[in-house]
């Protein structure tokens, strides 16, 4: 037999990974990479395979529904211009302090059934990236 999580394991799980994105000293980011994503620690917008830091809004999240499973929204997201050029194919969240990136969660990027959809996985330098809605859940 799997194991089942109720409602209010499944909310206190989603809301306890969400919130990790605001312990830094600095927003939460979502990366997009053209490939592997890479080490944590300094990354900046010359990091090899990156195409955009998109910064969250501080919280990142609001709370996650009382439900099994449970969702997290994404508070409104700045848009961006793209940093890098290439094909998008992962993405990762960090939280962020003094600097160091701290992987929290990743998915793979598409433009449909992905775990981040996005329009044209062809990116351009300076192609302004925006992300319309964002949801992390928890399985029950």
């Amino acid at each position: 037999m799997a194991i089942t999580l109720a409602a209010p394991a499944c909310q206190a799980s989603c809301d306890g990974i969400v919130n990790q994105i605001d312990i830094g000293s600095s927003a939460g980011a979502l990366v997009i990479w053209k490939s592997a994503v890479g080490a944590e620690g300094s990354i900046t917008t010359a990091t090899t395979n990156v195409l955009v830091i998109i910064p969250f809004g501080d919280p990142a999240f609001g709370d996650a529904s009382a439900a099994a499973p449970s969702v997290a929204t994404a508070n409104a997201i700045a848009a961006v211009n793209a940093t890098g050029a290439g094909t998008a194919a992962v993405f990762s969240v960090y939280k962020v302090s003094a600097g160091t990136y701290t992987e929290l969660f990743r998915g793979a990027v598409g433009t449909s059934g992905s775990d981040l959809n996005i329009t044209n996985l062809t990116i351009a330098l300076g192609d302004p990236i925006t992300i319309t809605s964002f949801t992390f859940s928890v399985p029950a």
